[in-house]
């Protein structure tokens, strides 16, 4: 099945979104049939136009269904996206490869393992947490697809420190027990992954703009990885590690901030604007705010108000009244003060950003001066509403796990979509 999610926010600048199609996707799983079946969908919902960009995941096929609808868009407007939380877990896969995690915590996996099939061992654990005085929860197992699921396990061994002592203190658990430094890796490697973990989860939200999160979120994680590489709270192993972190990171940067729909939405977000830019220290902020007024002019141009929309129509030749003429007069006086797209985009970048700790004032402010700068608001409601992650299309194929089951196997595929769409 393919999955297909809409987002966009309203004229009351609230964001919105549903599933717009679940459809069966046949084999070959190409990039050009997965194209052809998003367009039918939006063709068929007489949306196919008001499309500016596509997210996906990081497979190259899935990349390139995005590439295939740009050249069908063009010359519109129309951005490429990668979800950033995949990204994020790319990162952090990668980086526990380089820093040998099967080695090291081959013996952590292999214990938890073992206590969840043994209820005797499980008893070991639980009295040995009693005589610690620690409340007990058996630690979960890993799930190779979901690097959080190795955070969270060895958080639990982590906490279950001082009972894992007592325990493997005595002969008979004795061979489980790991060497002192795979205690010192635990530490480390808890400390970073939960900077990855709390920007990963931060991304996911559904209640606020996401797209300008997305560089922000890149830069706070550079910066804590740096003040954690400075600290002394990592060993000098941890140290080492976390290097190969940052070159992780780095690899992944260019589709996490550098593209220009991420850099734009920062500066369309009024709580960043600059900031963003100015603490990556990579890119010139005017070479991003001229190719932004650039992109302002071609695609926002100022709404004209022409006098035949704002003044009633005169039937036949009727004379027009001297109040008529006067009020003509001031609307085209009106009109020739409107303040064009870039002047609008330079006006916004003079005001400081607005203090605020809630990502969705973003909305609030842009609802408030949306009569101020018409061309930039309607490039913030375009742009605010792409999300940096697939999260909203996993979560439908969870639910698509919920409802086609091993005893549920056989239901037409128009049924599962039809299912599916029940709420959208």
């Amino acid at each position: 099945f393919l999955c297909l999610t809409a987002h966009w926010i309203d004229e009351r600048w609230k964001l919105g979104n549903l599933l717009l199609d679940f459809a069966p996707f046949p084999v070959p799983h190409t990039a050009a049939n997965a194209a052809d079946l998003i367009r039918r969908a939006l063709q068929e919902l007489g949306i196919e136009n008001k499309v500016s960009a596509c997210v996906t995941d990081n497979t190259a096929s899935a990349y390139n269904i995005s590439k295939i609808l740009g050249q069908h868009m063009a010359p519109a407007s129309f951005f490429q996206g990668r979800c950033a939380a995949h990204l994020i877990n790319l990162v952090v896969k990668h980086g526990l490869d380089d820093a040998g995690r099967d080695e090291i915590f081959n013996k952590c996996r292999t214990f938890v393992t073992y206590v969840h099939r043994s209820k005797p061992i499980e008893a070991v654990l639980i009295a040995a947490c009693e005589n610690a005085g620690i409340k007990y929860k058996i630690p979960p197992t890993v799930m190779d697809v979901r690097w959080n699921s190795i955070l969270a396990q060895l958080l639990s061994l982590q906490r279950l420190e001082p009972a894992l002592r007592i325990m493997f203190a005595e002969r008979a658990h004795a061979e489980s027990a790991w060497s002192e430094p795979v205690w010192v890796a635990i530490r480390d490697i808890v400390k970073i992954l939960a900077v990855f973990r709390d920007v990963s989860e931060h991304l996911q939200g559904r209640s606020f703009p996401t797209m300008s999160t997305a560089a922000q979120g890149f830069v706070l994680m550079t910066q804590e990885l740096k003040d954690l590489q400075a600290s002394a709270t990592l060993s000098t192993w941890g140290i080492e590690i976390i290097k190969l972190f940052q070159t992780r990171l780095t690899e992944y940067r260019h589709h996490m901030i550098d593209t220009n729909v991420v850099l734009w939405a920062t500066i369309l977000d009024p709580s960043m604007k600059a900031e963003v830019i100015v603490q990556d220290r990579v890119h010139r902020l005017y070479d991003v705010t001229s190719s932004m007024a650039s992109h302002l002019e071609a695609h926002y141009p100022t709404p004209t108000q022409g006098s035949n929309q704002l003044l009633p129509t005169r039937p036949g030749n009727q004379p027009i009244s001297g109040y008529q003429k006067r009020l003509q007069k001031f609307v085209a006086e009106k009109e020739s003060t409107a303040i064009p797209p870039r002047k609008q985009l330079e006006m916004y970048m003079a005001e400081p950003t607005i203090a605020t700790m809630s990502p969705s004032d973003a909305l609030t402010f842009w609802a408030a001066n949306e009569g101020r700068f018409p061309s930039l608001a309607a490039m913030a409601r375009d742009i605010l509403a792409i999300p940096a992650t697939s999260v909203p299309s996993e979560a439908a194929f969870s639910r698509g796990g919920e409802l086609v089951t091993k005893r549920r196997n056989r239901l037409a595929g128009s049924t599962v979509t039809a299912i599916m769409c029940l709420d959208s």
